[in-house]
Formats: C-alpha cells, structure tokens, sequence
C-alpha cells in the first residue's frame, strides 16, 4: 500500500491547472463528506478514459456484443422488453445521462435519481426540463442518512457503489430493504483494488506499454509535460482529495454473489487502460489511422493481461433480489 507516491505532486499541478486554486483549497475542509461531496461538485474534466469514443465501443461489444449497444439500451432490450410501469432509483446519478435515457424508453413511470452534488443535480432536472420528461427526477439526498420511501423494481448504480463501506452492510441495511421482492439491481462499476492500490503487475504492464506510446500521445494538459510513468496514488492523497474513492471496491463483486441472484455479468476490464489512459485519454479521441492502430494494440495488449491474470476492474452485472 501507498501513503505517499510523487504521482501524488504531479497530478497537484495538474489539478491547479485545469481547476484553479479553488479546487485545492477545497480538499482542505475537515469534514471528509463536504470534500466528496466538492469532488463531484468540482465536475469530471480531467482526462481519462470514458471520453475516448473508441474506448465506448469497446464496453459496448464486451457488453452487449455490438460496439453500437450501450449497456441501458442492452438492459432494457434483454430484461424489460415489453414491460411497463417499473420505478428505478439511481444512487449516485451525477448529471442523469444515464437516467434520462432510461426514462425515456418507455418501460420506466418513474425514475428518481439521487447525488450528493447539487450542481449536477441541478443540471440533470434543467435536462429533464428541456426534454420535457414528467417521470423523471432528481435530488440532493445521502441515502446512508435519509433513504428514500417505498421500494422500486430497479436500482441502479453507475460507478457509484465504490464509494460506499462497507460495501455488505451497506446493501443489506439501505438496498435490499428498497427493492421489490424479484427486482433488479444493475450495476455498471469499478470493483478493482481498493483505494485505487493497482497490483504490480498492472504497474509493470502499463509502464511497458507507456514507454512504447509516441510522445505526441503522452502529452497532458500541462504545457510541455508528457506522461512517462504510471504510478499508484497515495493513501493520503486518496482520502484528502475524495474519502469515498473506492474503500471497499473489493468487496462489490463477492458481496452481490453473496446477496443477490447474478442474471448477468459481463466484466469489460480497464486493468490497463484505466490506468495508462488518465491524463493523456485527450489525445486518443481522433478518428484517424494512426490513433485507431494505437488503441487496438493497447485492447490487445489489456486483453492479453485479462487473459493471464483474470481478474477485471470494471464490469456491468444485473442482479435480482430473492428470499433467503
């Protein structure tokens, strides 16, 4: 485990940079919930890998075996065709991209989403607005200290269970109570090492693809300064920038085996790319030769490291609540 990684000064200035002073100054309050609560609030600039359209269409094909599919319209087509009526809670919706395409398929009278980051919810309620969706909405709620009433067909948790912990008391005391006998409980989510503590093999394999990237490729927003090594992050940059960055990630998998029904699981790795790509993920995003031949040695190469070490990061499951 480490405390303490030069990673740490260097994603510092490059934090100043795309943000400002403020955003330092932010992480420096004493109540660890405000400053996660300000980490979203702050919005999601930085480059990383989900701003790549070809690595989109890559968790497309893993998914739902076609790079055009995203996994709500996967989800809907293979387990609600032809239903109607269902309630959805999200739990950690950001801005509601995803919950606004949910609402809006038809299948769903009610969908509710809930964050801890009033800008984004202000924002995902202005869309709703816009679009004129009447069955959708959004609040700034912490659903470990006010749960919402009643109990839905489906929950929904994109990228935001790891920030809860313990991951089992949490989903037995405010998730399980929630959802109707039968219902669904889908989850697209980071389930690697906690505190974002990556193996030594990922370190290794992604500093041996680093090395082999071209410069022009390596380029972070920092002017004149190119990514040259992928190191770990601090513990205590971890806990001083967002407390609830994956404490207890570990434990997503095994405890919803433990818990639910699994209906599906299709793990769309991110060992490597996760890693390699946060910072320089800008310079991937052309359509062009060069750009593409890149990125299809960097998915064989995470695709080769799967195979050997078998474990993925990320995964998208459904899971359906049972008697017990």
């Amino acid at each position: 485990m480490t405390y303490f990684s030069v990673g740490d000064i260097l994603d510092l200035f490059l934090k100043l940079y795309e943000k400002g002073p403020a955003n330092l100054i932010s992480r420096l309050n004493p109540d660890p919930r405000s400053r996660t609560k300000a980490a979203f609030d702050r919005g999601l600039v930085s480059s990383n890998w989900w701003i790549i359209p070809a690595v989109k269409e890559r968790w497309n094909s893993k998914i739902s075996g076609d790079p055009n599919i995203c996994y709500e319209d996967h989800l809907l087509s293979t387990h609600f065709s032809g239903c109607k009526d269902l309630s959805l809670l999200s739990i950690g919706c950001g801005n509601g991209t995803h919950e606004i395409r949910l609402a809006n398929s038809g299948v769903f009278s009610r969908v509710l989403g809930l964050d801890l980051a009033g800008g984004l919810i202000d924002r995902a309620n202005e869309r709703t607005r816009e679009l004129g969706l009447t069955n959708c909405s959004f609040e700034v709620r912490d659903i470990t200290k006010t749960p919402p009433k009643g109990t839905y067909d489906v929950i929904l948790f994109h990228s935001s269970l790891h920030h809860f912990e313990p991951i089992r008391d949490f989903l037995l005391s405010r998730i399980a109570p929630i959802l109707h006998q039968g219902g669904f409980l889908v989850v697209n989510e980071y389930a690697g090492p906690n505190r974002l503590q990556w193996r030594n093999e990922q370190i290794r394999a992604c500093n041996e693809l680093l090395r082999a990237i071209p410069k022009a490729y390596r380029k972070t927003a920092i002017p004149f300064y190119y990514k040259s090594r992928v190191r770990r992050p601090g513990i205590y940059r971890m806990k001083l920038s967002d407390p609830s960055e994956a404490p207890d990630s570990e434990s997503i998998l095994p405890v919803l085996r433990e818990l639910f029904e699994e209906v599906e699981y299709k793990p769309y790795g991110g060992n490597l790319l996760h890693l390699l790509l946060k910072d320089i993920a800008h310079n991937f995003t052309k359509s062009d030769v060069e750009t593409r031949r890149l990125l299809e040695e960097l998915f064989r190469a995470e695709d080769a490291f799967l195979e050997q070490f078998g474990h993925s990061d990320f995964f998208y499951g459904v899971y359906r609540s049972s008697k017990r």
